[in-house]
């Protein structure tokens, strides 16, 4: 090469890493930009929170749209027990009522066995930002010939990215309901749960809603009537409580959402459907000996309302999910 080529191609190398800076300071000043523009609009439009709630409670309650009510819930089983909270769809809904605000979510880390996502939510009002993360697996148990090995397995890529999608939807949630007021997000949580069994008032209409969301279950993903009801600790499906039925479906829209999985939910981690299954069985008798032994009243006393348990922490009464009219699990009926 010529000393004339090797100054040519110095200035253009040059050249390109100037151009590159230029481009870069454009995105930033108009990032910047677009925040001043925002923040500017917060302040001369501030919030009106009592209007926001009317909106958010109106809304949730409409006769015409009980899906809405019905995802605003999610459930999840720990324990024995079912952790019940605000889902993301309330979460966003109280977002874009509850307005100026700013939220984000993305994949930060995908490692070896979890991967990473951060959910953020800017108050520009108030200037309040938070930003979470959350850890989610990306393995599972190893099965040969459906027998758990013991050994784990990355997911593939697929199932990494929609886990992903699941990572961030949980990390945007909680950031925020780390900024919007929780008496406002409780508000609008206990008004969709009073508007998804509310019109329950007589037994046929409560053993009909029984049978629809168990039913639903065995459907939607192949879950025998005995999984459902060991979830909430009941033996036949006539004990179920409106409590019960408000976590099935809480579960179910988890489910839906990504948050866990059907085997977490009703067979335990690490263990076949069929393994599970058997157990339930040995079981099933001194279950049915206990709730035939009890009183109508007793047995119909919901999963976290039993004597001597403790409840898991719960921003609301327990549950949600299943109108007559909606669909159930995130789906229309």
């Amino acid at each position: 090469m010529t000393e004339e080529n090797f100054d040519a191609h110095v200035v253009q190398d040059e050249l390109e890493t100037q151009t590159q800076g230029v481009n870069t300071e454009l995105i930033r000043n108009g990032e910047q930009a677009l925040i001043d523009i925002q923040v500017v609009t917060a302040h001369r439009y501030p919030r009106n929170i009592s209007a926001a709630t009317r909106k958010l409670v109106a809304f949730v309650t409409d006769k015409d749209n009980k899906r809405f009510a019905e995802s605003c819930q999610y459930a999840v089983p720990r324990g024995g027990k079912a952790i019940v909270g605000p889902s993301v769809h309330l979460a966003k809904l109280c977002a874009q009522h509850f307005g100026n605000l700013r939220i984000a979510a993305k994949v930060i880390d995908v490692g070896g066995t979890h991967i990473t996502s951060q959910g953020v939510c800017w108050d520009l009002e108030n200037n309040v930002a938070v930003s979470t993360e959350v850890m989610r697996s990306i393995t599972s148990a190893e099965k040969i010939q459906g027998r758990p090995t013991g050994k784990r397995i990355k997911y593939s890529d697929d199932m990494v990215v929609v886990t992903g999608n699941a990572a961030n939807s949980i990390a945007l949630r909680n950031a925020i309901l780390s900024v919007i007021p929780k008496g406002l997000v409780e508000t609008v949580y206990r008004a969709a749960q009073n508007a998804i069994l509310g019109n329950i008032t007589t037994e046929d209409q409560l053993t009909a809603k029984q049978i629809k969301i168990v039913t639903r279950f065995k459907e939607d993903y192949g879950v025998e009537e005995s999984a459902v009801l060991k979830v909430v600790g009941k033996a036949n499906i006539k004990f179920l409580s409106k409590d019960d039925l408000q976590v099935l479906i809480g579960i179910g829209t988890a489910i839906a959402d990504g948050d866990t999985t059907v085997e977490e939910s009703f067979y335990g981690e690490g263990k076949t459907v069929i393994q599970q299954k058997n157990k339930m069985s040995e079981t099933l008798k001194k279950t049915v000996e206990n709730e035939e032994g009890k009183t109508d009243s007793e047995s119909r006393t919901g999963l976290n309302q039993r004597e001597g348990e403790q409840q898991p922490p719960m921003p609301g009464a327990a549950g949600d999910y299943g109108s007559s009219d909606g669909g159930l699990f995130g789906k229309t009926s």
